[in-house]
This record gives C-alpha cells, sequence and structure tokens, in this order.
C-alpha cells in the first residue's frame, strides 16, 4: 500500500496534518505517542503492515500532533489544546463517532477526549500510557521523579537525532544500527529538541486536567453529582450504558501495566 494523502484539519487556526486509509465502519484515531511525523512513520515496514491491519476492517485516522511532523509548527500547547485536535481531526475526516487508541503521551489525550466526548467515543484502547508520570508519595507506579526528569531534559538536546533510544523501542529490530537511524530521523522529522522538551513538559506530570469533562450527550444526567463524578475521572464504558469506570482508580489497580522505562519518551 502507497502512502496515504496527507491532509489539513484547522484546530482553532492551527493546521493539523492527517491520513485517512480504509473504508470503515468503524473509525479508529490513532493517538500516538511522542514521536509523530506521519510520512517517516510509514517509511517503517512495522508500522505499515500495523496501519495496514487496522486499516483491512475500519477506517483508519492518523495525524501528526501540533507543532511536530507535518503539522503546523508551533509550540505544544496544554493537554486541553491538542485534545481539542483530535476532534478536529475527526470533524474534517467526517468522523462522528471513533474509537481511540491512545499510545504513550497519547493515552492521556485519548482519556480527556472520551471524558469530554463521550458521545463522539466508540472506544478506548490504551497502549502503554500513564495517568500521572511523577513518582509522588501518593503515586508510586510513575515514571520518574521530578529531580529524575529534569536531570533527563537537560540531555535531550545532546541525545536527539542520535536513535539512542532503539534498544528499548525497537528491541525486535535485527538491525539495530539500521534501528538507530530511522529512530534518530523520525526525532529530528518530529521537532527539534527544544520543541521536543515543551513537548514532554506538557506529559502526564498530573492526573487532572485544568478543564473539567462533560458529557454533552442529549439526553446525559447534568446533576451535580454527576458532574463531579467526570471530574474525578470517570466517563461511561460505552454510549447508552450508565456503568462507569473510574480511570484514576483502575490504574491504581493495576501498577505493573506503567512501564517505568527512561528510555519510553523516545529520546
Amino acid at each position: 500500500m502507497s502512502m496515504p494523502p496527507v491532509r489539513y484539519a484547522s484546530s482553532d487556526g492551527v493546521e493539523i496534518a492527517y491520513q485517512v486509509l480504509g473504508e470503515g465502519p468503524p473509525d479508529v484515531v490513532s493517538v500516538a505517542g511522542a514521536l509523530t511525523h506521519l510520512g517517516v512513520l510509514w517509511e517503517h515496514p512495522g508500522y505499515r503492515r500495523f496501519c495496514e491491519q487496522l486499516a483491512s476492517f475500519s477506517r483508519l485516522i492518523l495525524f501528526d500532533k501540533r507543532g511536530m511532523g507535518l503539522s503546523e509548527r508551533v509550540r505544544a500547547g496544554t493537554l486541553e489544546e491538542r485534545m481539542e485536535d483530535v476532534r478536529a481531526v475527526m470533524d474534517a475526516a467526517g468522523s462522528e463517532q471513533a474509537a481511540l487508541i491512545g499510545v504513550s503521551e497519547g493515552g492521556p489525550m485519548s482519556m480527556l477526549f472520551a471524558a469530554t466526548y463521550p458521545e463522539r467515543t466508540r472506544g478506548l484502547l490504551l497502549i502503554g500510557a500513564e495517568v500521572k508520570e511523577e513518582i509522588t508519595d501518593d503515586w508510586p507506579w510513575g515514571e520518574t521523579t521530578r529531580e529524575e526528569f529534569e536531570d533527563w531534559m537537560l540531555q535531550v538536546p545532546e541525545r536527539w537525532g542520535k536513535g539512542l533510544a532503539a534498544p528499548v523501542l525497537l528491541p525486535e529490530e535485527p538491525d539495530q544500527e539500521a534501528a538507530k537511524a530511522w529512530l534518530g530521523k523520525l526525532q529530528t522529522a518530529s521537532a527539534t529538541p527544544g520543541d521536543a522538551v515543551a513537548f514532554m513538559r506538557v506529559g502526564p506530570r498530573d492526573r487532572r486536567p485544568r478543564r473539567r469533562p462533560v458529557d454533552s450527550r442529549p439526553d446525559a444526567d447534568r446533576t451535580p453529582g454527576r458532574r463531579r463524578r467526570l471530574s474525578r475521572g470517570e466517563c461511561p464504558v460505552s454510549r447508552g450504558q450508565h456503568r462507569r469506570r473510574p480511570l484514576r482508580r483502575a490504574a491504581r489497580c493495576e501498577p505493573r501495566a506503567v512501564v517505568r522505562r527512561r528510555g519510553r519518551r523516545g529520546a
């Protein structure tokens, strides 16, 4: 399959690059992790196979985050602003409802989208995603302490473009030197070192979004108790159901699912 054409959606004046492949239904939106460049990602055979397999039974929507890859090069923005980019891409692609695949840093964006727009969320699949990265007294399942994170940020400019995290991110690649070269290309094509640091600082360092999610379904229960439950991170399991899964509580039940490895950031 050849690379799908790149199109652009406008998210509050910021141009977001996206691609669509497959027919569907259903619609599936891939919310990728720390590094995105639609062109460079498509060069990797494993990535292409992954997309082709998903597109064999769905209409797959891919996009570059704002400030990255082929999207407009602005600074990362808030988690809420980047979450709205998902909505803008869905609108441009004519998708009324989709299942979201949130990978790594794309996980918090996907969780916030699902809580804010439950009527547009068919399902939510999280891969290597975290509710909160920072290790604190009340959250021992994080990835790093604040001091470790700041030390890592100082190392990013020196490491950027070298693909040094390839053994962690691409452990099954038989040619690790080629994997490093490709990952280094993805790094430099995705963002500058300064933009990468700015993006990582907007990641899930805290559990709570700045804006409270609101259930916007026409039949939504808008009682104060319902709003409080949503603001604590609870969202409907699926449309039409009234069972709710507390996101934070679910994460606490599976601490081993949080992979604590520094290389996950892609630097």
